[in-house]
């Protein structure tokens, strides 16, 4: 995970030299069309995972789409989300995952004009759009075996090996101010979700005890963070 971050910022650090230097070359009254970005969310890293997004500018300058891509590991049970999690249905040994954000953007004021490209300086925004994920859990728990004794069914407890899925469907609607550095893109954003978390049969999972961060949690919770990449 530290190598893949490491790779991760010095592509975006090399991007945003590169797009500099480019602008640099360029006659300074000459406005750069910049149609593209490239970022990614350092607080996903907190729940084991890392998440890419990569936006387009639509036709109207102030429309962008944004498809925010993640992906989650936890090979040894290190961020199981809660203690108090343990015999519920997000309870694992191991964890794999991965998610797709899909975003309508659009900018509503420009604070800060930039002669020198078509991305203001300052920006806010409000983006909106659908939301999926998915886990595969792995883990040991005591499942209920039947056995038939003098024509009785009787159960008996053992430890076995099981898989679970997560599916999680939701709507996220968010706000956020972007500042755009030369190339580099910075973003501060905060939000809702509402999302539903569903198992391997596609029923709503209720467990016992969920916190909103639960990676099987269902219901509307906050959303936000900061987004670091470069414009090209």
């Amino acid at each position: 995970m530290r190598i893949f971050l490491l790779v991760v910022s010095a592509v975006i650090f090399m991007g945003g030299q590169v797009t500099y230097a480019q602008q640099s070359g360029n006659n300074e009254e000459e406005i750069i069309d910049i149609n593209n970005a490239i970022s990614f969310v350092p607080q996903y890293i907190y729940r084991g995972g890392i998440r890419l997004d990569y936006e387009r500018r639509l036709k109207n300058d102030n429309n962008w789409i944004v498809f925010a891509t993640q992906f989650f590991s936890d090979f040894e049970g290190e961020n199981r989300w809660s203690y108090y999690n343990s015999g519920n249905y997000a309870d694992y040994n191991t964890m794999i995952g991965f998610g797709l954000n899909i975003y309508f953007k659009k900018m509503v004021y420009v604070m800060d004009e930039d002669n020198s490209t078509n991305v203001p300086k300052k920006s806010i925004y409000l983006a909106a759009g659908p939301g999926y994920q998915y886990y595969f859990l792995k883990n040991t728990e005591e499942v209920a075996v039947p056995y038939i004794e003098d024509g009785i069914t009787y159960y008996e407890f053992t430890q076995q090996d099981i898989e679970k899925p997560i599916h999680r469907v939701g709507v996220h609607i968010n706000g956020g101010v972007q500042f755009a550095l030369d190339k580099l893109l910075v973003d501060i954003f905060f939000g809702v979700i509402s999302r539903y978390s569903l198992d391997g049969n596609g029923e709503i999972i209720r467990d016992g005890y969920q916190e909103w961060t639960d990676i099987d949690f269902s219901g509307t919770s906050l959303d936000g963070g900061v987004r670091i990449g470069f414009f090209f």
